[in-house]
């Protein structure tokens, strides 16, 4: 929240969808609803991750969609309004996705896709099914409305990616770290990699 509250461009709305079983976060968001509109949403029974990231989709108004997990930031004051510099400027293209830093308690290293797998993508999205080579939705912005599919409890950022390629396989990057991803041991896929199901 404090990333987004520095972001030079101002028009936007923040939906927070809170899954949380207490009121640590509507506390945490009270403090900045001064600061930028936002739309808090406490949901009334646990939906878990990609039901939850689905439910603040449908609540947004914008033309864009820029999701932010909670364990990720913008690293720049101005990150959003290059990615979505991205989209007005290639009108042709639906998504859009920026390097990130790969921000660990004592380590930072910047991610950005080599070319020959963005070559790839662009030629057949379904060389996603190789691997994310576009990385983890924090660092996408996309154009119209698309929601993660709720039976699927892994690879879920591929699979929306490439239902949004399909339908058309324009997408534009920017090698600039714009989006900070905090790793640890928590993250959602950690608990997917270590659960065999």
């Amino acid at each position: 929240l404090k990333s987004i509250e520095i972001q030079s461009s101002r028009d936007f709305e923040v939906i927070i969808t809170d899954d949380t079983r207490d009121d640590c976060i509507r506390n945490i968001v009270a403090q900045f609803s001064g600061s930028f509109n936002v739309t808090y949403i406490k949901n009334k029974r646990r939906l878990g991750s990609t039901a939850n990231c689905n439910a603040a989709i449908k609540a947004a108004q914008g033309k864009y969609i820029k999701l932010m997990h909670q364990d990720d930031w913008f690293s720049y004051s101005d990150s959003l309004q290059k990615m979505i510099d991205m989209l007005e400027f290639n009108m042709e293209c639906d998504l859009a996705f920026s390097g990130t830093y790969q921000v660990k308690k004592d380590d930072k290293k910047a991610r950005t896709i080599q070319r020959k797998h963005l070559y790839k993508i662009q030629k057949d999205y379904r060389y996603l099914f190789v691997g994310n080579f576009i990385g983890a939705p924090s660092a996408t912005i996309f154009r119209k409305k698309a929601f993660f599919d709720e039976k699927l409890t892994w690879l879920v950022d591929m699979e929306l990616y490439m239902r949004i390629l399909e339908k058309n396989n324009n997408l534009v990057n920017s090698d600039n770290p714009l989006i900070s991803i905090g790793i640890s041991d928590n993250q959602l896929t950690n608990s997917c990699t270590e659960n065999w199901k």
